[in-house]
C-alpha cells in the first residue's frame, strides 16, 4: 500500500476530505477542507465544539470531555468493529 507502517488515513466524518496522520495521531479530527472545517471524533463520528480562543464555555468543556471518553473505549469499540466485519 500507499502508508507507511505508522500511518493510517482519516477521513473526515462530515465531506470528501482524507488525510494520512501517524497511527498514534489524537482521535480528534481538524478537517482543513476550505468548505467543510469541522473539528470531529473519530471514534464516534460526531462533531466536537470548535474552541475558538484560549477560554472554553463550560458547554463546550463538558462536550470535548465525553470525546475524552470515547478516547477510553476506542480500543473496544476496534474489537467490536472487527468482529462485525468478520461476521
Amino acid at each position: 500500500g500507499f502508508l507507511r507502517g505508522d500511518e493510517r488515513l482519516d477521513h473526515c466524518p462530515f465531506c470528501t476530505n482524507a488525510v494520512i496522520r501517524n497511527i498514534h495521531a489524537a482521535h480528534i479530527f481538524y478537517c482543513d477542507h476550505p468548505e467543510c472545517g469541522k473539528v470531529s471524533c473519530l471514534i464516534c463520528r460526531k462533531a466536537c465544539p470548535k474552541i475558538e480562543d484560549d477560554y472554553a464555555m463550560d458547554e463546550e468543556i463538558a462536550e470535548m470531555e465525553k470525546h475524552f471518553k470515547c478516547a477510553e473505549l476506542a480500543d473496544d469499540k476496534h474489537e467490536l468493529d472487527r468482529y462485525v466485519e468478520l461476521g
